[in-house]
């Protein structure tokens, strides 16, 4: 199911060659792990929308079974 809410970057961590783990903290779901395959790369414009503190409108895969979810795309709030 793909999902779209508001949320805060909580933190990151680095995984692999280009993807990044994210704790975000979202107005609907709460508290929620995900998975952004491919941010870290130099021509994928969405690393710089991972950093900490940032307030976004997130779309990502929801699935119940997985722990971290699975990132799709977002911008930042204004």
């Amino acid at each position: 199911m793909i999902c779209n809410t508001k949320a805060i970057v909580l933190n990151q961590k680095k995984y692999s060659d280009t993807s990044l783990i994210c704790n975000l903290y979202s107005q609907d779901f709460g508290k929620l792990g995900i998975i952004a395959k491919g941010v870290r790369a130099i021509k994928n414009p969405n690393g710089a929308l991972l950093e900490p503190l940032n307030h976004i409108n997130l779309i990502y895969y929801n699935k119940a079974r997985r722990n971290l979810q699975l990132f799709k795309e977002g911008t930042i709030v204004q």
